[in-house]
């Protein structure tokens, strides 16, 4: 007697993109709360909750996680720029972790408002088309607000296409682009960052 024949493999079915995906089905899978943008010392009044999440994160110098959802659905107010009033964007979580951790001596740890474009936005073969939408409202409220937008998307190309997509669409300006090869770039941008501290 013959052994039954195995069942026949189904493929799954495939899973949509992201992008194909029409808003319902975005919540559904909850994209509005994968989206997210890394910060420190964002200018924001502390009222509703995005607000005072963002005050008290500052006010105890931690960075701060913000979903699109927070930033859709509880939207913060961004305070108006002081003159000169400076928003660093870096495409490296060390670089704002260096800004956070670092105070100048004998102060207190340097203020200045800094958005994280995060390190995989500008590693080989990332999708050029990022940032994520998260990142983009940010932006657009720092800016919306009257804050400069002082950029560096890191080396290679897709910091390039990143650069080049931000500086055009956001009116943001090349920071450390390209950096001094004398000294290592996020010592660079730390001394910035401790220079337009506010």
């Amino acid at each position: 007697m013959a052994a039954p024949a195995p069942a026949p493999v189904r493929e799954p079915e495939p899973v949509a993109a992201p992008a194909d995906l029409d808003p319902v089905q975005a919540e559904r899978v909850g994209l509005a709360l994968a989206d997210v943008a890394l910060v420190l010392d964002l200018p924001a009044a502390p009222d509703g909750p995005t607000g005072a999440a963002l005050a008290a994160m500052a006010s105890a110098g931690l960075p701060a996680v913000l979903t699109l959802q927070q930033l859709r659905d509880a939207p913060p107010t961004w305070l108006p720029a002081p003159p000169g009033g400076t928003a660093l964007v870096c495409a490296s979580p060390a670089v704002l972790a260096a800004v956070a951790g670092a105070p100048l001596p004998g102060r207190r740890r340097a203020r200045v408002p800094v958005v994280c474009l995060d390190a995989t936005a500008t590693s080989p073969g990332a999708d050029p088309a990022w940032p994520g939408d998260a990142v983009v409202v940010v932006l657009e409220g720092l800016r919306g607000a009257g804050w400069r937008l002082l950029l560096n998307a890191g080396d290679g190309p897709e910091g390039e296409v990143l650069t080049e997509l931000l500086a055009s669409e956001l009116d943001a300006q090349l920071w450390r682009c390209p950096a001094d090869p004398a000294a290592p770039l996020r010592e660079q941008l730390l001394q910035d960052a401790r220079r337009l501290a506010r």
